[in-house]
């Protein structure tokens, strides 16, 4: 259950989010692909590689479950949290504030979605 939500919130919803529409958006706003903190983030793969990394150790943590490995899955599991914390702590200190920056009041509806996710996980 838990791995499900994990799936689909963190991973379909946050993630995809961020793929398919942030990125994109913050490239055509003319953030640079080369060189500053935003385009070595986007452009040179640490957020998507990070996202990548996600996936793969919740990958690791259905194949633990299904061997029966819990020391297997606790380790993914610890791995997992370290890296949404740091992942996290990128986007709220760097990523989001540079798109409130550069994004217009067209795209203001973007940025509410994100909001959305961001209150849903506060509330607990």
């Amino acid at each position: 259950m838990l791995l499900g939500f994990l799936k689909t919130f963190a991973d379909r919803c946050h993630h995809g989010k961020e793929e398919k529409v942030l990125f994109p958006k913050l490239m055509q706003a003319g953030i640079p692909m080369n060189g500053g903190p935003l385009g070595v983030m986007l452009y040179e793969g640490v957020m998507l590689y990070e996202h990548d990394q996600g996936r793969q150790l919740l990958r690791e943590m259905e194949e633990a479950l299904a061997d029966r490995q819990p020391a297997d899955f606790e380790l993914c599991a610890n791995r997992y949290a370290q890296l949404l914390e740091d992942h996290l702590a990128k986007e709220d200190n760097i990523l989001f504030g540079k798109a409130e920056d550069v994004l217009t009041s067209e795209d203001e509806a973007l940025l509410e979605r994100f909001n959305v996710d961001r209150e849903r996980t506060e509330r607990g």
